[in-house]
Formats: structure tokens, sequence, C-alpha cells
């Protein structure tokens, strides 16, 4: 027969035992309250995804920050030659406003010779790309360009010959533009003086002439501009109703000049449709100049 101690399990035995339970479960909750919890992040994958993105946008930033830059240095180089190529048609410009055309330029008896050039004598030639460029020469009512020693000294007579023309220079094998001063007038006024060479970039210069205007069957004025121009002394009409005039022989000097320079690029591609660039301008004649 099995006995049954009863001593083993009294009541105070059993309080004890909960008692301990108690304090343990009290310590597990202690215990994982003190543990760091585990915090969210980005895995592996995600941290190379987001490196790929940021590399392609930063690619993209970089491509159109250059494309920029670039077309701003472009558009800047471009600006600078094309005030370049202004001053010079400006130069241009400025000396032929003050054309002027000399009557009874010399006495002479050469029965051989009926006339002298004189006002403005200008014609058309092959050039860069055997594209026809103009030559002139003039008599200029103006001071003197190359001589400043003399207009210090206040010895320029304001009267000169002067001269534009493209050369083909043989050794370096480029055209260039040039400015001819004579600062005598004689009786050549397409020779003579000294040349100094005023850009090698121009591919073309144009001089144009309007010789009149006349009124068409609408009535509608048309103007007449030529290429050349040839004022030759005692050869041409002081003015329309003179009796140079009624015989038919042209003006003296034209109403308006046109002039056209034209200037490729230097960072320009050889190929590209904008690689030349074109200044024009018109003047018209003082009335004072008209003889």
């Amino acid at each position: 027969m099995i006995r049954f101690d009863q001593s083993k399990y009294d009541r105070p035995s059993v309080r004890s035992v909960m008692r301990h339970r108690r304090s343990d479960s009290v310590l597990c909750d202690i215990n994982l309250k003190k543990m760091p919890r585990k915090r969210a992040g980005f895995t592996l994958i995600e941290l190379l995804v987001s490196i790929s993105l940021l590399g392609t946008i930063m690619v993209a930033l970089y491509g159109a920050f250059f494309q920029i830059s670039e077309s701003s240095l472009k558009v800047r180089d471009q600006l600078a030659q094309r005030q370049e190529l202004r001053l010079l048609l400006r130069m241009v410009l400025d000396d032929l406003q003050s054309a002027q055309y000399m009557k009874n330029l010399a006495l002479h008896n050469d029965v051989n010779v009926n006339y002298y050039h004189t006002g403005i004598f200008a014609t058309a030639k092959p050039g860069p790309g055997n594209e026809s460029v103009s030559t002139i020469s003039f008599h200029a009512a103006r001071p003197s360009r190359f001589h400043p020693r003399v207009k210090a000294k206040k010895m320029d007579p304001e009267l000169h010959e002067v001269g534009y023309f493209m050369e083909l220079d043989q050794l370096e094998g480029v055209w260039e533009f040039k400015r001819r001063e004579d600062f005598y007038i004689d009786l050549e006024i397409d020779r003579g003086g000294t040349s100094f060479s005023l850009s090698d970039r121009l591919l073309g210069f144009k001089v144009e002439f309007l010789e009149r205007l006349i009124r068409s069957s609408g009535g509608e004025l048309q103007e007449i501009w030529l290429k050349e121009w040839d004022t030759k002394e005692n050869a041409c009409a002081p003015s329309p109703n003179s009796e140079q005039g009624k015989q038919g022989l042209p003006p003296c000097l034209p109403l308006a000049i046109r002039v056209t320079l034209s200037q490729k690029l230097l960072s320009a591609d050889e190929f590209a449709t904008d690689s030349i660039i074109t200044e024009s301008e018109s003047i018209n004649l003082p009335v004072s100049l008209q003889p």
C-alpha cells in the first residue's frame, strides 16, 4: 500500500513555487524590454538599384550640362566673330561714305586719253572658291588711316585714294582681305600706295551700286543695282537733267552702295550649314557728294 505524504505538498511550499514562477516571468519581461528591437533597412538589392538610378541621373545631368556649356561657348564665339565682321564692314562703309567725284581731275594733252578714273572704280573678279568678289578703288574725302603722324602735324589734305580687294597669298595659300591707301592723288586710281591685310578669313566681298530708280507700269519704283561701277571724268552725267544725262551717260556716283561680307567660323564644322556668317548693309551717299 502506497502512502501519500501530505507534508510534501503543504500550502507553504506551493506558495513558494508560485512566487518563484512569478519572479521569473517578471525578469523575462524586463529582459525582453531591454533587448534592442530589429530596425527596418535597405537590402543589398535595393542598395544596388538605388546606386544604379543615381548613376543614371548623374550621367544625364552631366551630359545636359556639358551640352549647354558647349552651346554657350559656341554662341559666344559666333557673336565675337560676327562683331569682328561688323567692325570690318563699318570700316568699309565709312570710307565709301566719303567717296568723292573730282571734276576736271587733270589737264592733259594726250589725245589718246580722253578721260581719267575718278569717283569710284569697281570691278568683279574670281575669288575664294572661284566665286566672284569685288575690287573697288575710289577717291575718299577723309583723314588718312595709315599716316597718323601726318594727321598729328595737321598736314593731312584729307583727300586720298582708297581701295579694298581680296588677294591670294601664294606662300600661305589663303585669301587676304586688304585695304589700300595712297596718300597722294594721281592719275591711276587703282594703283600705288600702301596695302595692309585686314582679315584672312573672308570668303566673300561684294559691292553693289544703285544706279537709278525706274517706275514700272504698275506705278512701283524698281531699283537698278549694278555689280561694277566706272566713274570717268567728263564721261558721266552730273545730274539726269544735265547735257550728259540727256545723252544717256551714267551718273558720276551711285545713289546708294551695298556691301556684303561673308566669313567662315573658326570652330565650325566644314560641312555644317551654319559655318558661314554674312553681314550686309547699305548706305546712301550724301547729297553734297552728288555732283
